[in-house]
């Protein structure tokens, strides 16, 4: 897991999924978390490896809210996203990772992973 202090309380973490998620119900699921936890999310972005649709999708948030994602032309064919793995980076106060990824956790048979970045 990576993880950096920004200020007390406030910390982020890579929260990232091997297979495709379904569109569906990654919007609703990070709308739920967003809805529970917003006041406590300062931020959150990524790429989305979505079921059918061989583009990345970038997702982004500000507390409780989300923005409509932008779907680009082609994966980076560089690390770490060449290998396509859906990446989602929460910048949060006083919220645990183990908590984002108890709420993620539904949109896959297996539990979400943290990733170290560089």
């Amino acid at each position: 897991m990576w993880s950096a202090a920004h200020d007390e309380g406030i910390h982020s973490f890579t929260v990232c999924f091997d297979a495709p998620l379904p569109w569906v119900s990654f919007a609703d699921t990070l709308a739920d978390l967003l809805d529970r936890f917003g006041d406590r999310v300062l931020r959150v972005k990524g790429l989305i490896n979505v079921v059918g649709d061989h583009r990345p999708w970038v997702v982004h948030g500000v507390h409780d809210a989300a923005y409509p994602p932008i779907p680009l032309d082609t994966w980076p064919d560089t690390p770490p996203f060449s290998d396509r793995r859906s990446r989602l980076v929460f910048i949060v106060r006083d919220l645990t990772r183990d908590a984002v990824q108890r709420a993620l956790a539904a949109l896959h048979p297996t539990e979400p992973e943290g990733v170290a970045e560089p």
